[in-house]
């Protein structure tokens, strides 16, 4: 019957720096077997550290033949590799090498976190691991809090909750004082004699005398085998449970416990970050603000179930409100009957519009007047002073006001003379003045009249839909009579149009913060590769895969993005809030817009960044070697 492991001719060289081939290990020929405890004694240099390696799957590189139960792991090949020293080596170190920031049980129950053993199950087994070892009471303290031979034996339950069958002990005492030492040896001697391999390698032949089987390696070879120990014979053990990768609530626990190790540091780092996201979200809060703000004012007295039909000329622009009025066509009768015709309209008002030939006089004086326009039903305005106007009146602007006489009240209700395109004066009587809002629009020299009262032709229809329903039927129906849609939307597009190119350009100025950021967490993230360079060789070492040391760096660039989003979002719902106050108590209006999708947008991208950033330092921290991860301090 087949021993364990059955090693034939192996052989191990490195190549030095000044390019000489070293060898390590010279045709080593070894039979181990289950129930022995193994001491494997030698000076430093002597292959013994390179032999575990080997034999634990952490060293492929090699010549010869190394069979684990039949198995030559020589042809074991990366998941293969990892699956085999999760499943079947438990590693022992000089060093304990029990993750910095874990608690006992949370140590010990790192390899199950691999394996498809229940919640409850790991927890029991290392529990009663702990309290087999002395360590009852012992699983939520912090492994600084503990002796050595408390740390030690930490390692041992460790190694030994996958259950495996063989279990590789580097110099497990070197640490230790004699009665701990003493007290560590005992408890491999008792491993081993329920059925495992213990493999001890040491430079203390006080220890080896302990062992049922010492072997002695000089310059590489095997130069006394004490043979194997009495036979005794195990029954083939059954696992309820199989090898699994890491999962992602695993990964983010490690994750987060690492965040939680270094807080102030990934406190500043996401604040640093956080700062960026800010400044691209609040922008956002702000565009919105602005838009909904503009659309609001363009809005607010305009009868949303009113169209504005033109005809445009062969130069004018069409589909830009009041732009080139002076060459708005006359509709004919047949046109308006056309446009009667649509079904879904309520009625249709005739209205004029000239601009730049219209003269008010009054007391003598004459001021030119920009735009002279006709009434409609729905028209409304805040006025300043008066009233709207009734048959006979008009409605002046108040820049057209501030030329004739600054005194308003003496103009209300004061006679004026209209002189229009036609060189005809027309007689009205003021009976207000249109408050000026500050808008562009307010400042442009206006008249209002009745359409009754001007006789002009006839160059814009009010036309209004019977529903809301309607209103889109209409304007494409218009359409397609040749007529344009003098509509507020197209101002209103040609705004926000201007406020979406502004945005993205500040928005532009300011993603170079989260460039900077981006480049911050990378940073971060290779300074955690270094410092938990050791805890990656501990982790490959006990089976977890490249594709697992990737997802716990992804998942901890991830918490950091999110935690920098969060924190982004909220001084930007906090800072819009309190400009909000401040304008709406200057100006009676809210400009910033605070919304959820671009709060979940800002979290996102915070996220996005950060996993971007966490590409090339997982890379770097998977594609480490183990055995030298191990030896790293």
């Amino acid at each position: 019957m087949m021993d364990l492991i059955e090693i034939d001719q192996l052989q191990k060289n490195y190549t030095i720096s000044s390019g000489k081939v070293q060898e390590v290990l010279k045709g080593v020929n070894l039979s181990l077997d289950k129930g022995e405890l193994v001491a494997v004694v030698g000076e430093s240099g002597s292959g013994k550290s390179t032999l575990l390696n080997v034999i634990g799957g952490l060293d492929s590189d090699y010549e010869g033949s190394v069979q684990i139960s039949g198995r030559n792991i020589k042809d074991l090949k990366g998941k293969e590799l990892d699956e085999y020293r999760k499943m079947n080596i438990g590693f022992v170190f000089q060093s304990f090498n029990l993750i910095p920031g874990y608690t006992v049980i949370e140590n010990i129950l790192v390899p199950t976190d691999m394996t498809t053993m229940s919640k409850k199950e790991k927890r029991g087994k290392a529990l009663n691991l702990l309290s087999m070892l002395g360590l009852a009471g012992f699983e939520n303290k912090m492994p600084h809090s503990l002796s050595g031979g408390e740390r030690q034996r930490v390692a041992i339950a460790r190694a030994l909750m996958n259950d495996p069958d063989i279990i590789l002990a580097d110099e497990p005492t070197g640490a230790l004082d004699k009665d701990n030492a003493d007290r560590i040896i005992e408890l491999l001697k008792s491993i081993a004699r329920q059925g495992k391999l213990v493999l001890v390698v040491t430079h203390s032949e006080k220890v080896a005398a302990k062992c049922d089987r010492i072997i002695r390696l000089e310059y590489g070879i095997v130069s006394e085998d004490g043979g194997k120990a009495s036979e005794r014979h195990f029954d083939n053990r059954t696992r309820h449970f199989s090898s699994k990768g890491y999962g992602v609530l695993h990964s983010l626990s490690a994750a987060y416990k690492n965040i939680r190790k270094n807080k102030l540091r990934n406190i500043l780092v996401s604040l640093g970050t956080g700062i960026g996201i800010f400044s691209v979200v609040i922008l956002l809060f702000l565009s919105r603000g602005i838009g909904n703000f503009v659309s609001s004012q363009m809005y607010s007295q305009a009868n949303p179930l009113m169209i504005e039909v033109v005809k445009q000329g062969k130069d004018s622009s069409a589909g830009r409100r009041f732009a080139s009025f002076a060459n708005l066509e006359p509709f004919t009768e047949e046109d308006v009957e056309d446009i009667l015709d649509i079904s879904g309209i309520e009625s249709v008002e005739k209205g004029s519009i000239i601009t730049g030939s219209t003269i008010l006089k009054v007391d003598g004086r004459s001021d030119s007047i920009a735009v002279m326009s006709t009434l409609h039903k729905g028209s409304s305005f805040d006025l300043k002073k008066g009233r709207m106007p009734r048959s006979g009146e008009i409605l002046i602007s108040e820049s057209v006001a501030d030329v004739l006489n600054k005194d308003y009240d003496y103009l209300i209700g004061k006679e004026v003379g209209l002189i229009m395109d036609d060189d005809e004066q027309r007689t009205f009587v003021i009976s207000g003045i249109i408050e000026n809002d500050g808008s562009p629009a307010s400042r442009i020299k206006t008249v209002y009249a009745n359409y009754e009262d001007v006789e002009c032709s006839v160059n814009i229809l009010y036309v209004t839909a019977g529903s809301n329903n309607y209103v889109k039927h209409i304007k494409l129906a218009v359409k397609k009579l040749g007529f344009d849609i003098n509509s507020r939307d197209s101002a209103l597009n040609r705004v926000m149009s201007f406020i979406k190119t502004v945005t993205i350009g500040l928005t532009g100025v300011a993603a170079v913060s989260l460039v900077v950021s981006g480049i911050m967490i990378m940073v971060v993230l290779f300074i955690s590769v270094v410092e938990r360079t050791k805890e990656i060789g501990i982790l490959r070492a006990i089976g977890a895969r490249e594709a697992d040391i990737r997802r716990i760096f992804f998942s901890e660039g991830t918490l950091l993005g999110l935690s920098s989003g969060i924190i982004g979002v909220m001084i930007a719902v906090v800072t819009g809030g309190f400009a909000n106050i401040v304008l709406y108590r200057i100006t009676g209006t809210k400009l910033v817009a605070i919304n959820l999708p671009h709060v979940i947008l800002g979290i996102l991208i915070s996220v996005g960044i950060s996993m971007m950033a966490s590409f090339i330092p997982a890379a770097r921290a998977s594609s480490l070697d183990p055995v030298k991860s191990l030896r790293h301090e």
